[in-house]
């Protein structure tokens, strides 16, 4: 198991946030927002020692799927540092996990 926290424009990165070496920071949500604190939420953590890091999609079931992930993609992709090496997950909960059909459209 590995232990840390995720983060998006709603937080800051300090030392505390990455004491578990793992930081997953939101790069995107629905078929057009992209989180602008993403780049610097990674770069912050790295700074405080993090060794591990990802990028989250928050999905929105009610939208073009396609667009969703062409948006995660193009937020993710912004990330070069470190090899550009980058866990990716898809967040999806809330009335968007509670549709009919939301996990047919993930694994779409």
């Amino acid at each position: 198991m590995i232990y840390g926290y995720d983060v998006s424009h709603w937080n800051d990165v300090t030392p505390v946030t990455v004491k578990n070496k793992f930081l997953i920071a939101k790069a995107s949500e629905g078929e057009s927002f992209q989180d602008k604190k993403f780049l610097t939420h990674l770069n912050n953590a790295a700074s405080y020692g993090c060794e591990l890091f990802g990028a989250y999609h928050f999905a929105k079931t009610n939208t073009n799927v396609d667009r969703n992930v062409n948006n995660f993609i193009n937020a993710a992709s912004r990330f070069s540092g470190f090899g550009g090496n980058l866990l990716l997950a898809l967040d999806l909960e809330g009335e968007d996990l509670k549709r009919k059909n939301s996990i047919e459209w993930a694994m779409e």
